[in-house]
């Protein structure tokens, strides 16, 4: 198969793009191993948060915009590794039901990668909270 790595636009998703039963609302950030996106399910009208599986050190994201497929220096396999843990912790993840534990709505391969969609929660950040009060991690006191 060739690829043309021709460089894309981004790095991620754009607003407006239909990832399966999915429309990308915004981009909420991005990580050593991953995208999160804001969404809305189609049927539903519900908003979601899906993650990627996207490292910007093995993947890049070809001319097309959308697919992803492993950097010119990174084997397939260590992609499809990457790949299986990341639906191997999606799939033990939504086996629980706990209020401590986000709720797995769905998780997919597409595009070349892989996918977890959760409920959305409006809410502040952690390093809001941080920012806002820098004793809210603190769990005792020297007084």
């Amino acid at each position: 198969m060739n690829i043309d790595y021709s460089s894309s636009t981004s790095d991620k998703l754009q607003p407006g793009f239909r990832l399966g039963g999915y429309i990308i609302d915004i981009i909420l950030g991005q990580g050593g191993f991953g995208v999160t996106y804001k969404a809305k399910e189609v049927n539903s009208g519900k908003l979601v948060v899906i993650k990627e599986h996207y490292s910007q050190a093995f993947f890049t994201r070809l001319k097309d915009c959308y697919t992803v497929a492993p950097k010119e220096s990174v084997s397939q396999g260590v992609i499809d590794t990457g790949i299986d843990a990341f639906l191997r912790e999606a799939k033990t993840l939504a086996a629980f039901s706990h209020p401590n534990i986000v709720q797995i709505i769905d998780y997919f391969e597409a595009m070349g990668t892989a996918y977890i969609v959760m409920p959305f929660w409006e809410g502040r950040t952690l390093a809001k909270m941080i920012e806002d009060d820098p004793t809210a991690l603190c769990l005792w006191s020297e007084n």
